[in-house]
């Protein structure tokens, strides 16, 4: 083909037909709307349908050779597929030939404006005189290939010593990859300040890859990259399992953000594959992520590009987002907090972004246990904009599993369960919507299905710190108590100082009764968030005189000031210290005032804390009344 069409106007394969001329794609008598660079790149395909037209021709062709728009060119192929419906596997039209180019490979008939049909390349002409002698020489030619063969392989095998980087080298380079480690974006910028963009950037690749159904893809976790144990990411990719690690850089230069990746073997710490560099103004990053998880797929021939719906076009709204997410997953008082007015401002910028909202419904609904908010005035708004995200996206997992756990807080069962199974249906590989799910069915005492859901969600993100710790809490809900501390020490084994463990761990010895454990506990906590030596000298010196009973007492004090100032105090909370103590009455008044509230945290009795009560005949009343029973 000589790619400009030869006067051909109309090219009909399948049911479709296309009309160059009147720049039209019809099914039957249906006309398809493609956008006009789309539809220029299927022209270039189908003309040059006789060999695969390379990514830097349709780059040179229509964006002036700049790699910068590669993204782009996967897009316009992306919106031919869809107009085509050829999305299967293997295509009926248009082929990928990953790391070269795009080939279209139906079989086309072409007419010209009057309806005549013009001659295929693979059809007979009947030869002239004016031709013959050019034949001879053609036969000539191909009687010689032979000798031409042989010269070919013996230069070959000479020459594959000498240059062992040749384009057929590099293309099979890669072996076979199933499962990748994704460690998290470092930055490299002088400026710590950007440290949001990097975490935003690795959570947004690993949304990304995920969506490829023959890539296992392993959060690395933002601690082992800080080497907070001192361990070899290659090793605990091995242990995991992994094939390759894929590890990047950011920086930031004035407005401008450079991003290099790499694929690195995990045997052997060789380099599979390293990126362009991919460069793009910081208010216009928001499909960088995609870019680069494109890419990645393409070398691993798996296909994942195409219209993404949960991403915004607003690079303003994607920042606050990703710094909303970055804030969020401190599960801090302040980070929740300032979580809510980055998710608020991304929701300014782009009012239709589902999942600014469904972030924001999650930090309302983290907030009631990490800040405290008060539930009666969180809630509501956590349910609000769950449903505004699964409106704006009925198809996002995210959305879906921040509205179940909201159903769920509102003591809803029936609904939150029905939200859960959709959000997995949707995402079977969303570790959140199971870590969550684990829960719901841990409330209502199916602990089996509790345990299933959360090594799920481990499975998903095994080096994810808070699905670890929170699975040792699942297992001593559900009696299995050595195997919960076994569960703590491989959380810290991860990281020997994450907090969190350390303070449901506290909990846990406290319901065996070795106080001097859970004194040594809370001292390490204390000393964690740089406390005082003479503060916790005191606290030891209350427990070794009184018990880790009479620190529960002197705290349980302190809780009743904050009240009486007119601070809130949860009362489930106040519940909990009375349990503990074995103040059953005022523990069962403190959580009639919570029932009346409608407090969210009333679901927490059902857990080991509250055990000084689950055999008073008014704790299975109290189920019943929030619908447990």
């Amino acid at each position: 083909m000589d790619g400009n069409g030869s006067g051909r106007m109309a090219f009909t394969f399948g049911p479709y037909k296309v009309d160059a001329m009147a720049r039209t794609l019809t099914n039957g008598s249906e006309e398809i709307h493609l956008a006009n660079r789309p539809f220029d790149i299927l022209i270039t395909l189908i003309e040059n349908r006789d060999r695969v037209v390379r990514r830097s021709e349709l780059l040179d062709k229509f964006w002036d050779g700049h790699e910068v728009y590669d993204d782009a060119l996967r897009k316009c192929v992306a919106s031919i597929r869809k107009a085509l419906k050829d999305n299967r596997k293997p295509p009926l039209f248009v082929e990928t030939r990953y790391g070269d180019g795009f080939r279209f490979i139906a079989d086309v008939s072409c007419t010209n404006g009057n309806g005549n049909r013009f001659q295929e390349p693979n059809e007979s002409l009947p030869e002239s005189p004016e031709s013959s002698a050019s034949t001879r020489r053609r036969n000539a030619l191909i009687a010689g290939i032979p000798t031409i063969l042989i010269a070919i392989v013996l230069y070959s095998g000479i020459a594959r010593n000498w240059d062992s980087s040749t384009s057929a080298a590099s293309a099979s380079a890669i072996p076979a990859i199933s499962s990748i480690m994704v460690m998290p974006v470092r930055n490299v910028s002088d400026d710590g300040s950007d440290d949001y963009f990097s975490d935003g950037m690795t959570e947004s690749i690993l949304t990304q890859l995920t969506r490829s159904p023959n890539l296992r893809i392993i959060p690395g976790g933002s601690l082992l990259a800080k080497n907070a144990t001192g361990r070899d990411p290659l090793t605990v990719g091995r242990e995991l399992n992994a094939d390759a690690i894929l590890e990047g850089s950011f920086q930031r230069r004035g407005e401008k953000v450079i991003v290099r990746m790499r694929l690195v073997s995990v045997r052997d710490g060789t380099i599979f594959w390293t990126s362009n560099e991919f460069e793009r103004s910081i208010t216009d990053a928001y499909d960088l992520q995609e870019v680069i998880a494109c890419d990645i797929a393409a070398e691993l021939r798996s296909e994942i590009c195409g219209e993404n719906p949960k991403t915004t076009r607003s690079g303003r709204a994607y920042q606050e987002y990703v710094k909303g997410r970055y804030e969020w997953n401190k599960r801090t008082a302040e980070g929740i907090k300032r979580s809510i007015e980055h998710y608020q401002l991304a929701i300014q910028f782009d009012p239709g972004y589902s999942l600014a909202y469904a972030g924001l419904s999650e930090s309302y609904l983290q907030g009631i246990w990490h800040v405290p908010f008060n539930s009666a005035e969180a809630l509501p708004k956590a349910l609000e904009t769950a449903l505004t995200a699964v409106k704006l996206d009925d198809g996002l997992a995210e959305a879906h599993s921040a509205l179940a756990s909201a159903y769920s807080l509102q003591w809803k069962w029936d609904e939150s369960e029905r939200e859960f199974q959709r959000a997995v249906v949707l995402n079977p590989r969303y570790a959140r919507a199971y870590h969550t799910q684990a829960f719901a069915f841990m409330i209502k005492g199916r602990f089996e299905e509790s345990l299933a859901s959360i090594d799920r969600a481990a499975e998903l993100d095994p080096l994810n710190l808070v699905i670890s710790t929170d699975k040792a809490n699942l297992l001593l809900a559900a009696g299995r108590t050595d195997e919960a501390f076994k569960q703590w020490e491989r959380t810290f084994s991860i990281d020997p100082n994450f907090v969190m463990a350390r303070e449901h761990r506290l909990v846990a010895y406290e319901f065996v009764g070795n106080d001097a454990a859970a004194i040594d506990e809370k001292a390490a906590i204390m000393q964690s968030r740089g406390e005082s030596k003479e503060k916790i000298a005191q606290m030891r010196s209350i427990g070794n005189s009184a018990g880790f009973a009479g620190i529960r007492k002197r705290e349980y004090s302190e809780l009743l000031s904050k009240i009486k100032r007119g601070d809130h105090v949860s009362p489930v909370a106040m519940a909990n210290y009375c349990s503990l103590l074995g103040n059953r009455d005022e523990a069962f008044a403190w959580l009639e005032k919570a029932f009346r509230e409608r407090s969210a945290e009333i679901v927490l009795i059902v857990s080991p804390e509250f055990s000084g009560i689950h055999n008073d005949p008014r704790y299975n009343e109290l189920l019943s009344r929030i619908g447990l029973r």
